[in-house]
């Protein structure tokens, strides 16, 4: 099991606090992401939430780093 998965049936995508983004990348970094993401044991949900909060934080909008 990957760091971070959810080991219930549906995990996030059933959970009422979490929402899907979307969007479009390079296919080389798309497939750079997905390896690192596996090499690290980490799910791209998890990966992408920490970019999201760094991203929003480097922009002057700080996040709740509870969840």
């Amino acid at each position: 099991m990957i760091k971070g998965q959810d080991s219930m049936a549906g995990g996030k995508r059933d959970d009422p606090g979490y929402s899907q983004v979307s969007g479009y990348i390079p296919k080389d970094l798309a497939l750079k992401f997905k390896i690192a993401c596996t090499s690290s044991e980490v799910t791209q949900s998890d990966a992408l939430e920490q970019a999201v909060r760094a991203w929003l934080e480097l922009q002057g909008f700080p996040t709740d780093q509870g969840k």
